[in-house]
């Protein structure tokens, strides 16, 4: 009986008298339990994904694109790894919300946002509060009209491509030139919101 009640008075490891540790298995026990994969809540990219993408209907899910575009240009590996994996889960969930503009809070220089625009034909408004980072994602998107491959337009020997990949380059190339992604980076000075 005595057993039961020291059990009684304590809570994940701790005594509810003395709040001292009187029982580390339990605190890690708890600690377990409680962490976000104890939750449930969290989950592998690729699942999540490949869930957005099955709820959405696509009936590609689980395969991986040969047409993606790694984002290498301007930007180093580690980045370009963020934004790619960043913008499958970005361009699945609007596909999944049905929706074509999406707000990138803190955008930061808009490498994401030009990946998205590029890439997924998403019309994004990138939100910085920082005029340098404003600055210097209007010049990155400034070069990579002018010098990225992925956002030129096609020449003789792209149009020797598949009639498919022609018109995806050409439409990707159209949806940068005329999206807001530029004239959208929004510079907002404390106090003026």
């Amino acid at each position: 009986m005595r057993a039961i009640e020291k059990k009684e008075n304590i809570t994940f490891g701790f005594c509810n008298a003395s709040k001292k540790l009187v029982d580390i298995s339990a605190l890690l026990r708890a600690a377990k339990a409680h962490c976000l994969q104890g939750l449930g809540v969290c989950m592998q990219l690729e699942d999540l994904i490949q869930n957005l993408r099955l709820m959405s209907g696509d009936t590609t899910a689980g395969q991986s694109s040969d047409k993606a575009v790694t984002p290498d240009e301007f930007m180093n590996c580690k980045k370009a790894h963020e934004v790619q994996a960043m913008s499958e889960v970005v361009a699945s969930l609007a596909k999944y919300c049905r929706v074509k503009q999406v707000i990138d809070v803190g955008s930061g220089k808009g490498y994401l946002c030009s990946y998205l625009s590029m890439r997924f034909n998403l019309q994004v408004f990138g939100i910085d509060s920082s005029s340098t980072n404003t600055h210097g994602a209007q010049e990155r998107n400034r070069k990579l009209k002018k010098f990225s491959k992925a956002y030129q337009k096609p020449n003789k020997a792209t149009r020797k491509q598949t009639l498919d990949s022609e018109d995806e380059s050409i439409q990707h190339s159209r949806n940068f030139e005329n999206s807001d992604v530029i004239r959208n980076f929004i510079t907002e000075k404390k106090g003026n919101l």
